[in-house]
């Protein structure tokens, strides 16, 4: 992360304020997910809007839409603007992701770690922020069959703050290029899929 009084090689036209360098336990509040066994869920949308853990491994930076539905009353109930992060894998680098959850009233299951963003601080800021070093949570990682990260470890980890303003900026930048990378592996699934369908019918 970045040094203290240290900035970025590239900003933003107007933002010339050093960033200030804090350690992530100071800006979140920790939480856990519960509940939620693979079986309850459904992707029909039917009832509330809920993140498995391993659904984690699907997700970018940004979390915009669920994946999942259940209609069983179970898991923790995630406030916007949260970090989520899994809590176990079987490699350490598995673990060494996070991601922004900005919607209301989406429930986490077990196993996931939540991370409540306090004061001036933006999720998905944050969240692009560790996921671009993310191996610097590498070393905190426990465990040898199944590994495992925990709150009190991750609240050690260097995060540099900007404004809150230039947060802002910096994330809806970076969410922009999620956006054309989402499109264009849609295109590239559908232009795939019409590739092997002419295999099928033009080769016997």
């Amino acid at each position: 992360m970045l040094e203290k009084s240290q900035t970025p090689t590239i900003r933003f036209k107007g933002f010339t304020d050093a960033w200030e360098q804090r350690k992530l336990g100071d800006v979140v509040e920790w939480a856990k997910g519960n509940g939620l066994a693979k079986a309850t869920l459904n992707e029909q949308g039917h009832g509330n809007e809920v993140i498995h853990y391993a659904d984690l491994y699907k997700f970018g930076p940004v979390i915009d839409a669920a994946i999942h539905w259940s209609i069983i009353d179970e898991g923790y109930e995630v406030p916007a603007n949260s970090l989520l992060f899994p809590m176990s894998d079987v490699t350490p680098s598995g673990l060494a992701r996070t991601s922004a959850l900005m919607k209301h009233l989406v429930r986490a299951g077990g196993d996931t770690l939540v991370a409540r963003v306090i004061g001036q601080a933006g999720a998905d800021f944050l969240s692009y922020e560790i996921n671009a070093n993310a191996e610097r949570i590498l070393p905190m990682v426990t465990g040898t069959t199944v590994r495992h990260i925990s709150a009190s470890a991750l609240s050690s980890l260097d995060v540099a703050m900007p404004s809150r303003t230039e947060q802002t900026r910096i994330g809806e930048f970076f969410a922009s290029f999620d956006h054309v990378i989402t499109l264009h592996q849609r295109e590239l699934t559908k232009l795939k899929n019409v590739k092997k369908s002419l295999l099928e019918r033009m080769f016997v």
